[in-house]
């Protein structure tokens, strides 16, 4: 149908912190990039439909848009817990969350018994969580079990490969 929907994120190579977002959807009428510079994460584009300019002042805390593709590496050592902020992207507002590893664990994927860092995140004030589970030699996410808010029903994902 010739609908686009694609993001991107570019990543600082030696800290694997994000350096800009880039959002690209046809069927929303989306096309923006996010960066940060210092303390300031600023939104440019064009965002269903409409212009965006926005600058969010923020502390010395991470920005972490994609948790799959962008947590610290040193983030999965057993019970390490890190505040990061996070662009919603259903309303390009800013949000604090935390993240702290919960320790390895065994789940089964496709009948076969894989090791996981099992990584809880969540609101600063407790209002929503998820949990993530990476394979503990590659860091892939392997699965998920959460909603997208409060009042939102509650789903689990497995990645198998």
């Amino acid at each position: 149908n010739g609908e686009t929907e694609e993001w991107s994120l570019i990543n600082n190579s030696s800290t694997d912190v994000p350096l800009a977002w880039y959002v690209l959807s046809d069927t929303n009428s989306t096309n923006l990039v996010a960066s940060r510079n210092a303390n300031i994460i600023s939104i440019k584009g064009i965002f269903n439909g409409a212009a965006v300019d926005t600058e969010y002042t923020v502390d010395d805390e991470p920005w972490i848009q994609a948790i799959d593709h962008s947590i610290p590496p040193d983030l999965l050592e057993n019970n390490h817990y890190q505040e990061f902020w996070h662009i919603q992207i259903n309303t390009l507002g800013i949000i604090k969350l935390a993240m702290e590893n919960r320790g390895t664990e065994n789940i089964l994927l496709d009948g076969v018994s894989t090791l996981t860092d099992k990584v809880q995140i969540r609101t600063i004030n407790d209002t929503w969580s998820a949990t993530f589970w990476f394979g503990y030699s590659d860091k892939k996410i392997r699965k998920y079990i959460g909603n997208f808010g409060p009042g939102t029903v509650e789903m689990t994902y497995l990645i198998t490969q």
